[in-house]
């Protein structure tokens, strides 16, 4: 009977041990089919092979260079515009050429003006300015273009292009680097400051620009967001405000959708646009 006993227990014994080691094999090979994937299967897309995805020759590569546009103010309104071009590299440039794109202006068909071009040039750096007749009322687009070609075996040609939106009106010329649509809501912003400056400070309202800026110091010095606060009361509780603000915001997010294309936010300094090779 304790024989009997002692190989009924052998038996369950060897038994447990074998399917410990199946449980065993089995958790090796779910870790083998499931564990995480080499680093070299972490570098493909999903459900794409090196052999198979599409090449992208160009990628989110930026232009190894600079360019900015601007209008220098004319201090009267019949006096001549200037427009000033900066472009610069930080590669050396085999040749280059820096151009600017003019709209058509009192009644002049619209042209474009090579600035400059040269060959063997290093490290670009130039300013140049571009000096045209006085502009009459309206909206002006330049733009302005630069294409050079790295000095290295085999290197394309890359192009930076900026633009600059003019509004010219009786009293002053509003510049933007981004769009006309910036432009106004600029002057919106303007007047509501205006207005703000008006309400918290009555003299303000017929005061000089200068006398103005003073006030605005004089009643910001303790407070700096008390005008910004009284644009926002104005914007909560004048419906003629509220009305320009939707308008405003509305027909920018329908030109936006409309395009096609990407919209670029630009502040300060100047956003610069992606390398495109000319082929």
């Amino acid at each position: 009977m304790t024989a009997r006993a002692s190989m009924f227990i052998l038996i369950l014994t060897m038994a447990a041990a074998f399917l410990i080691l199946s449980g065993c094999c089995g958790e090796r090979q779910n870790i083998a089919r499931f564990g995480p994937p080499t680093p070299e299967k972490n570098d493909l897309g999903q459900g794409t092979s090196v052999r198979t995805r599409s090449p992208v020759p160009y990628g989110k590569m930026k232009v190894p260079a600079e360019l900015f546009v601007d209008l220098i103010q004319p201090k009267q309104g019949a006096d001549p515009v200037t427009i000033i071009v900066t472009a610069s590299s930080s590669v050396v440039a085999g040749s280059g050429v820096l151009t600017l794109r003019i709209p058509e202006i009192n009644g002049e068909l619209g042209r474009t003006k090579v600035l400059w071009a040269g060959d063997s040039l290093g490290f670009m750096a130039e300013s140049l300015e571009y000096t045209m007749p006085s502009l009459s009322t309206g909206r002006y687009h330049f733009v302005a273009v630069i294409e050079f070609t790295p000095d290295r075996e085999g290197a394309e040609t890359l192009v930076l292009s900026e633009s600059l939106y003019a509004d010219v009106r009786a009293s002053e010329i509003l510049t933007s680097n981004v769009s006309f649509r910036q432009l106004e809501r600029m002057a919106l912003y303007r007047q509501l400051e205006d207005r703000a400056l008006a309400n918290l400070s009555p003299r303000s309202a017929t005061a000089t620009m200068k006398t103005t800026a003073r006030f605005r110091q004089q009643m910001t010095a303790g407070n700096p967001d008390l005008v910004e606060r009284e644009i926002a009361r104005l914007r909560a509780t004048d419906p003629d405000v509220t009305r320009q603000i939707m308008s405003l915001n509305s027909s920018m997010a329908d030109t936006e959708a409309g395009s096609g294309t990407v919209g670029r936010s630009k502040q300060g300094p100047p956003v610069f646009e992606e390398a495109v090779p000319i082929r």
